[in-house]
């Protein structure tokens, strides 16, 4: 079982690491877009793109309901070592797929037809919206149908091939946002465009990359088999409730804003949860390069390996996080200024949201393994009911604090931090329970030593902050540096003796560090 899916530290970090860059490099792209398209684009026709997204956000939502649970119970299968299970589960999904792709073609094709009755866009922009909208149904339709296909490099482990593909993906899409921006017009419908073609020729070359990982990866019409996958269905059904309520709640924000307050505050709501949205995105990666070894884990029952797995796990992503996340709310206001120049005070709302947002990584990130314990487990039913209990609660927060208060931008981030403040007990509970570890281990081994850097940077950092200037990006940058200094001296004296082992490997390895001297010679 082991032999066939390779249960190691170190294929992990290589694994992450390759997906942490990969993102990187698009946050940068998302950093020059949204600064680029802020001075030469009015607030009316760029936030058409958030509302069309905040539609989008819900077509997945056919893709978890379907297939939501085939990578796991794909991986499971792998595992131990029938692949003719493989090749069942994708051969039983394809015939609904296809027509759960047709009907999704046809619903969409109509809302992008009708997007003016939904869209309070002017006469002149309907077109682009149109197209817009039409552009990323087919992209999505895409991505359902080929989804069952294309899982072979996530069950043989091959995240540096999918992290090669996304880099390769985003220096397309870079290369036509300058051609169509530069070349031919300043126009928010390019975005999509140099979006959806690169997403479309990322599909293509993963699914051919990923059926030769895993030739199990095809349809069998004898092996189509409906009562094989009842135990796939639930999971998925559950994972799809969760998702939805997620997904009412990010879709709502742009709405409700658009309803209840102004274009500026959707604008400052969207900056804001993209720069949240692509770090979480990073972790969601990162830690998704993990739950092959931990479907593994659970098929072995070796219940201890983890629960180390979700405290460290959970800890890594803590110091990862929260070194960009603590920083940004602290000089939030500083780095707006100098982000957004002389559009500052119109936009200064976006500095308070960040704010806002950013506030619940050093909450949530606490316990962010437990949906990668959850469904290595399939144990999600009451991971999922929580979600959705949260998740309404922050949409109707959200709603009171705009609608009724008129809070704006502000007042639909402070619905997801109240919201989280909310909720976090039970979702540590629920993560204790799951990955079969105790309080005390976890308030160590996680919350403190994951805190600790986070609590010496901010002192550094607030220090600087209300002592010397961040009026120019060289000062900003360099009272970033110092705390950042701190924060990794901590981290350094967090780590246990294992730990310290195994960053002097990689540090020999990169060519960083000197190997032991041999006391022999």
């Amino acid at each position: 079982m082991a032999a066939r899916v390779e249960i190691s530290k170190r294929l992990v970090l290589i694994n992450s690491s390759s997906s942490l860059a990969a993102n990187l490099i698009s946050i940068s792209i998302l950093v020059w877009l949204q600064q680029y398209l802020v001075k030469h684009i009015a607030p009316e026709e760029y936030a058409m793109y958030p509302l069309l997204m905040a539609v989008m956000l819900f077509m997945p939502l056919l893709s978890t309901l379907m297939i939501g649970g085939v990578g796991r119970f794909a991986t499971e299968a792998y595992a131990r070592g029938d692949e003719r299970r493989v090749t069942e589960i994708v051969s039983t999904l394809m015939p609904p797929l296809v027509v759960a792709g047709l009907v999704l073609l046809i619903v969409g094709g109509l809302f992008a037809w009708f997007v003016n009755v939904f869209l309070d866009v002017s006469d002149d922009l309907i077109g682009h919206a149109r197209l817009m909208m039409a552009l990323l149904v087919i992209s999505a339709v895409m991505r359902l149908v080929t989804t069952p296909f294309s899982i072979g490099l996530f069950v043989r482990q091959r995240f540096v091939t999918v992290s090669v593909v996304t880099l390769l993906t985003q220096l397309v899409r870079l290369i036509l946002l300058f051609i169509l921006l530069f070349g031919v017009s300043k126009h928010v419908l390019w975005v999509v465009v140099a979006t959806v073609v690169a997403n479309v020729g990322q599909i293509l070359v993963t699914l051919v990359l990923s059926r030769r990982a895993l030739p199990a990866l095809r349809f069998d019409r004898a092996l189509v088999n409906y009562a094989s996958i009842r135990q796939v269905a639930t999971f998925n059904s559950w994972i799809f409730i969760s998702h939805l309520s997620n997904m009412l709640k990010q879709a709502a924000d742009p709405w409700i804003l658009h309803k209840f307050a102004t274009n500026v505050d959707v604008w400052c709501m969207h900056i804001g949860a993209q720069a949240y949205d692509r770090i979480d995105t990073g972790s969601v990666v990162a830690t998704q390069t993990a739950q092959p070894a931990l479907t593994a884990l659970h098929a072995k029952r070796d219940t201890r390996r983890l629960g180390l797995a979700y405290l460290r796990g959970s800890r890594y992503a803590l110091w990862l996080t929260c070194f960009v996340a603590v920083p940004i709310m602290i000089f939030s206001h500083e780095l707006m200024a100098l982000y957004l120049g002389p559009k500052y005070e119109e936009f200064s709302a976006t500095a308070t949201v960040l704010t806002l947002i950013f506030a619940t990584f050093p909450l949530w990130y606490t316990t962010l393994l437990l949906s990668r314990i959850a469904e290595a487990t399939a144990k999600v039913r009451l991971f999922s009911i929580y979600a959705v209990l949260m998740n309404m609660t922050n949409l109707g927060l959200s709603l009171y604090l705009v609608a009724g208060l008129g809070y704006g931008a502000e007042g639909a981030a402070a619905s997801r931090l109240i919201g989280g403040l909310l909720f976090w007990p039970f979702v540590v509970h629920l993560g204790l329970m799951l990955a079969r570890v105790s309080f005390r281990q976890w308030l160590y081994e996680t919350l403190w030593l994951g805190w600790l850097p986070c609590l010496t940077g901010a002192i550094v950092w607030l220090l600087l902050k209300f002592n010397f200037a961040q009026t120019t990006w060289l000062q900003l940058g360099a009272s970033t540096a110092a705390g950042c200094a701190v924060y990794a001296a901590t981290i350094l004296l967090c780590l246990d003796s294992g730990e310290r082992r195994d960053l002097r490997t990689l540090l020999e390895r990169l060519g960083l560090a000197r190997p032991p001297a041999d006391p022999a010679s």
